[in-house]
């Protein structure tokens, strides 16, 4: 029975590779599978040329944003990520996770050494988006249209600023906060719904780096110095790896001393992602009229195939009409033909009544003269007469 089910278990096909329900499938949005991007090259694939069609941006406005859920990792250090739900105007769903981290270049390489990554994934789940190790932070319905475009534009925004940041935990906490903030303020400021990780949003251990307005807190004026102090004392009694600590206090200290994250990223963000949006839609109306000139000229093309083809056919009618009626002609005089045509045998009887009637006219002929040439009288004995 173990070595059935350890089979069945290794049979079981990758459910990342499942087929998900689509009515309509829209690249880059809507697809039969599980799709991993960036932020970057999820809005490259949205304005795409390859698939571009006369109702490409009319499919993508009507990929709607209906809610935004802020979610945060069960744990003290803990990564926070974004959850989009997006339904079309043909009723598919999606679930779009988004979150930005640090990447460790090898398996076992330190992640506050990595590079930073952005990450786009598109499910047909709630489930398949966080699992069992996440909770709500917070969530908003909604309000004001907020549409695909808008949604990978503003993604997209936030990664650009925060290209600089180093920093592992407070990157993902930075991120989602701000996408949430901004999202949310784009939509007028819809009722928030708070979640049981509400409490600790932002937060590595005890601490709190993130303020409501998404900068870097620094509370009652307090020197970067002191402010270090406190968040090393916390992870200390948290029993933290003593040299994790020095490595996130020393990321931390490279961050804090830039300016603009000392300042409410959400207008600059608002800003970056309208812009973003806006040069979004101008590509695809572009690509969109060139798909409907094209489709234009593709159909003049097919019917003016079609009508040369009614040509054609009308042309090979005639010409068979043509081709019938002579041979009609033909079968016509070759009937006239053989009706009018002596027998043979008359020719033959002919030929020799012919014969027959000049042999005897010979003769008659030679005799008729020999007996006119004895009964003329010679002229000189005509002259004697006289």
């Amino acid at each position: 029975m173990s070595n059935w089910w350890r089979i069945s278990r290794l049979s079981e096909p990758n459910p990342e590779k499942r087929l998900m329900p689509t009515r309509y499938p829209i690249p880059g949005v809507v697809a039969f599978y599980v799709t991993y991007t960036t932020a970057a090259e999820w809005l490259e694939s949205i304005t795409c040329p390859e698939d571009a069609s006369p109702h490409r941006l009319t499919d993508l406005e009507g990929c709607t944003i209906t809610r935004v859920e802020h979610y945060r990792q069960r744990c003290s250090v803990a990564r926070e990520l974004i959850v989009l739900h997006m339904r079309s105007e043909r009723q598919d769903t999606r679930f779009i996770r988004l979150e930005r981290f640090k990447m460790p270049r090898e398996p076992r390489e330190d992640e506050l050494n990595g590079p930073n990554h952005d990450s786009v994934k598109i499910v047909d789940s709630i489930w398949r988006a966080i699992g069992n190790d996440f909770h709500l932070v917070q969530a908003f319905a909604v309000q004001q249209k907020l549409d695909i475009i808008d949604a990978a534009g503003l993604a997209f925004a936030i990664t650009h600023l925060a290209q600089d940041y180093s920093l592992l935990h407070h990157m993902s906490m930075w991120w989602a906060a701000t996408y949430f903030a901004t999202a949310r303020h784009i939509s007028n400021d819809p009722v928030c719904i708070r979640g049981s990780g509400f409490k600790n949003r932002g937060k590595i251990y005890t601490f709190r780096l993130i303020e409501d307005d998404c900068r870097l807190i620094q509370p009652n004026g307090q020197t970067i110095d002191s402010m270090t102090i406190r968040i090393r004392k916390s992870m200390q009694d948290s029993k933290m790896d003593p040299t994790l600590v020095e490595n996130l206090i020393a990321s931390l200290d490279s961050d804090i001393k830039q300016e603009d994250f000392r300042q409410s990223p959400i207008s600059r963000a608002k800003r970056a992602a309208d812009t973003a949006s806006a040069e979004t839609r101008l590509i695809l109306k572009g690509l969109v009229e060139n798909s409907v000139r094209k489709r234009d000229a593709a159909e003049l093309a097919r019917r003016e195939n079609e009508e040369l083809r009614a040509r054609t056919a009308m042309v090979r009618r005639e010409n068979e009409e043509l081709r019938t009626r002579a041979t009609m002609a033909e079968e016509a005089a070759g009937k006239a033909a053989r009706e009018s045509v002596v027998p043979k045998v008359c020719y033959d009887e002919a030929e020799v009544a012919r014969r027959e009637n000049e042999e005897l006219r010979a003769p008659a002929e030679e005799a008729a003269g020999k007996a006119a040439r004895e009964s003329v009288v010679p002229r000189y004995a005509m002259t004697k007469l006289r």
